[in-house]
């Protein structure tokens, strides 16, 4: 049973219904939450900040990938391109 479950079988069903209603949320995915910034179609920085954001979420720090994959190695593991192990 989760947690959120054991705490409302244990309160008032104001509470329970609060529980239940938080507990059933979809987290949005990072495309849905970049969406979410509302820059007008028209704005001249629109295109650049897209971009901007997605490279801030999505580019890996070759520092931290070197990092990874020396871990993943003294494990006998590769991480491939994809992000997938092997």
């Amino acid at each position: 049973m989760r947690r959120s479950q054991e705490y409302a079988a244990t309160t008032n069903s104001a509470a329970t219904d609060m529980v239940t209603a938080l507990s059933s949320r979809v987290v949005q995915d990072v495309w849905h939450a970049l969406k979410r910034i509302s820059v007008p179609k028209a704005h001249e920085i629109r295109r650049m900040l897209q971009r901007e954001l997605t490279d801030a979420v999505f580019l890996m720090d070759q520092t931290d990938v070197k990092r990874v994959k020396d871990v993943l190695a003294k494990k006998g593991k590769m991480l491939d391109i994809g992000g997938f192990l092997k």
